[in-house]
C-alpha cells in the first residue's frame, strides 16, 4: 500500500493538495527573473496560490464569482488562475492582446466583479469605458501601476498588495484556504474561456 496522497474529489484544490503532499520540495515552477532563473517548489507554489486566494476572498470574491484575468502566460498567471479556481471562483482568462471590444464584451457578459490585469496598457484599453462596467469593484495589477484614476467605488491595487492582504488574512485564520477549498464541489464551474 502506498503512502502517497490520493484525491478524494477531483477538484483543483484537491489536486494542489496531492501535488504538495507527494512532491513538497520538488521544483514545480521555473521562471526567468531578469537574467536569472528562479525555481519554486510545490510547497512555495501552493503557498503563493493560497495567499492569492485569501487576498481575493478579502476583496469580496465568493464561490461562483467570475474573475477577469487579462494576462499572458507566466509565473504569476498560474498563481492567480489557480488561486481563483481552487477556492471556488470562476477564472475568466484572456491575453493582453485582447481588443477593447473583446474586453468590454467579456467583462459585461461574465459580470466580473474583480479584474486582474498584467499591466497598465491593458487598463488604458478599457479606462474610458469603466462606467459601462459597473460590476467591477476591484482592479489588481500584476505590477505596481503607479497613479491610476479609477471611478469611485473601484479599488486599485497591485498583486503584491493583494498578496500582503492574503498573508495577513491567513496569519489571522490559518485554515481559511482549506475551508474555501473544501467548499468547492467537482461540478462547480472553474473557468469561462472566450475565444477570439
Amino acid at each position: 500500500m502506498s503512502d502517497r496522497y490520493t484525491l478524494s474529489s477531483p477538484t483543483l484544490y484537491e489536486l494542489l493538495n496531492a501535488s504538495l503532499a507527494n512532491n513538497p520540495d520538488a521544483v514545480a515552477q521555473r521562471y526567468k527573473d531578469g537574467s536569472a532563473f528562479v525555481d519554486l517548489s510545490y510547497r512555495q507554489v501552493y503557498e503563493n496560490i493560497s495567499i492569492v486566494a485569501a487576498g481575493l476572498r478579502g476583496l469580496g470574491m465568493e464561490n461562483g464569482d467570475p474573475v477577469g484575468l487579462i494576462a499572458d502566460a507566466g509565473h504569476r498567471w498560474l498563481w492567480v488562475s489557480m488561486g481563483i479556481a481552487a477556492q471556488g471562483g470562476v477564472d475568466v482568462p484572456r491575453g493582453t492582446d485582447a481588443t477593447r471590444d473583446d474586453l468590454l464584451y467579456i467583462f459585461q457578459h461574465a459580470s466580473c466583479k474583480i479584474a486582474l490585469l498584467e499591466h497598465a496598457k491593458v487598463y488604458e484599453v478599457i479606462q474610458a469605458d469603466l462606467a459601462r462596467l459597473p460590476e467591477i469593484k476591484a482592479i489588481v495589477f500584476f505590477d505596481d501601476p503607479g497613479t491610476i484614476e479609477a471611478p469611485s467605488g473601484v479599488q486599485i491595487l497591485s498583486l503584491d498588495a493583494l498578496m500582503k492582504r492574503g498573508r495577513d488574512a491567513l496569519g489571522k485564520d490559518s485554515d481559511l484556504f482549506e475551508r474555501m477549498g473544501r467548499a468547492v464541489q467537482p461540478a462547480d464551474l472553474a473557468t469561462i474561456i472566450y475565444t477570439s
